[in-house]
């Protein structure tokens, strides 16, 4: 359990360092939108193009076959973000 706050304290003071945050930046960014792609491939759609920009936005591309594919691809970004990092935390404890 201590490892955790350490890491959480860690993350937070590495996010306040110019290079540091422009870096990790686009690392969460491009694993934002692979979310939103994976979403799209699985729900049956297409992924046309995924753009990161230097201020760490992006922007995916996608196509969908429904309605609902459309909801799961929009959600898919911040879900599969929360879950690497989840997965991360798991690996460094274990």
């Amino acid at each position: 359990m201590e490892l955790m706050y350490l890491s959480i304290l860690l993350a937070l003071i590495v996010s306040f360092l110019p290079y540091l945050k422009s870096i990790l930046g686009t690392i969460h960014t491009l694993i934002h939108e692979t979310g939103h792609a994976l979403a799209a491939i699985l729900t049956s759609g297409k992924v046309y193009k995924i753009y990161l920009y230097s201020n760490t936005s992006g922007l995916a591309y996608t196509g969908s076959t429904s309605w609902l594919s459309s909801v799961i691809i929009a959600y898919a970004g911040y879900t599969f973000s929360s879950l690497v990092v989840l997965f991360a935390f798991y690996l460094i404890i274990h």
